[in-house]
């Protein structure tokens, strides 16, 4: 019988992590496995899921000890002979590792854990128990495990860094041109960004570059969703500085890589700390030069002035990086080849898929 892996994502809305696990499931089901989902209640994942064959199993589970999650995911693991469960928060990890203590002492599956956050571990007695029964934790990125160590303990052998990758782009079946849909000249250069519409992504500092590059031939668009109440003042800010014309946001889409590739410019101002951005890996992939913040693991991945341009997320060095590229096709052209060489050598998804696979070892 094929093995049995089970994902547990308690997340109900959709992100990078998401994605992750959306991918490595996907990428699971092909190679013959057979994959089960666990998350928590949310439309847009229910949807996104549906493009999988897979059984996707919802519980309430915001409570690590309740005991209805894990009689439940235990019951799941015993009937779907499960070899993995793969946790993707640490209220995921006590349920999985509850239910899997459940299970005759022979029959217990693996759990293992990936970090996605740059977090302080908790060193409380119910975590120090809890890294006890993890097979491994996996960390997203250098910086991801060295903030986690500087609150927790826990033994060395149990702790991976495995990069962060995408799947290759899917097919454009929805042929959507942006330049011609929102009306913007062909002459302008189109800067993109990818990612939650929030404060803490940078996009308001977008809009003031947007508003200080009025003058030049470039549009602005911004991919992505966030709270309804945080667009709204967003689309409000847009129209008071009058940049209706210039900068555009186009809402959630299905295939970034459709939306990506007409870009020529990326920019990711963000200004939390990322663990690891799968959007800077999404403009890498596809060739396109990239702007980053350097407030994450970015630096783990990008060369400076080689492979792309880091930057403070402020708008005098968001807006030099930008003319820089605007003034210098060349330049530009041969920042995108150099990030997708990175990609192809360094951060593909056979390399990662295979990191993981060797971790699950079945």
């Amino acid at each position: 019988m094929n093995k049995g892996i089970l994902h547990i994502f308690a997340s109900t809305s959709w992100g990078g992590g998401e994605q992750y696990v959306f991918d490595l499931s996907k990428k699971q089901i092909e190679a013959g496995y057979r994959v089960i989902l666990i998350s928590g209640r949310s439309k847009t994942i229910k949807d996104k899921v549906k493009a999988l064959d897979c059984r996707h199993t919802i519980l309430n589970h915001r409570c690590r000890f309740s005991p209805f999650p894990i009689y439940k995911t235990h019951k799941i693991i015993l009937h779907e002979k499960i070899d993995v469960v793969h946790v993707h928060q640490f209220s995921d990890a006590f349920i999985a590792v509850f239910a899997s203590l459940l299970s005759a002492r022979n029959k217990r599956p693996k759990v293992i854990f990936t970090r996605h956050l740059v977090r302080k571990g908790k060193r409380n007695w119910m975590y120090r128990w809890l890294y006890g029964k993890l097979h491994k934790v996996i960390f997203v990125s250098e910086l991801s495990k060295k903030e986690f160590l500087t609150g927790a303990s826990i033994s060395e052998d149990k702790l991976t860094v495995i990069h962060n990758s995408i799947a290759p782009s899917a097919p454009d079946t929805q042929h959507i041109n942006y330049s011609t849909y929102f009306s913007v000249s062909d002459k302008c250069t189109l800067i993109g960004f990818i990612g939650q519409i929030a404060k803490f992504k940078g996009v308001e500092l977008l809009v003031e570059v947007a508003e200080r590059l009025r003058n030049r031939k470039v549009a602005f668009f911004l991919a992505g969703s966030g709270k309804e109440s945080y667009e709204f003042f967003l689309k409000n800010l847009i129209a008071k500085k009058k940049l209706t014309q210039q900068f555009f946001l186009t809402g959630f889409i299905n295939n970034p890589g459709a939306f990506i590739g007409q870009m020529d410019i990326g920019i990711l101002p963000s200004l939390c700390t990322e663990a690891f951005g799968l959007s800077v890996l999404e403009f890498m992939q596809a060739g396109i030069p990239l702007i980053a913040s350097n407030t994450g693991a970015q630096r783990e991945f990008i060369t400076h002035e080689k492979t792309g341009l880091l930057v403070n997320p402020t708008v005098d060095e968001i807006i030099a990086a930008l003319v820089r590229l605007l003034d210098d096709k060349n330049y530009r052209i041969q920042i995108g080849k150099n990030a997708q060489q990175a990609y192809k050598i360094h951060l593909n998804y056979e390399i990662f898929y295979n990191k993981i696979m060797q971790i699950y070892n079945l």
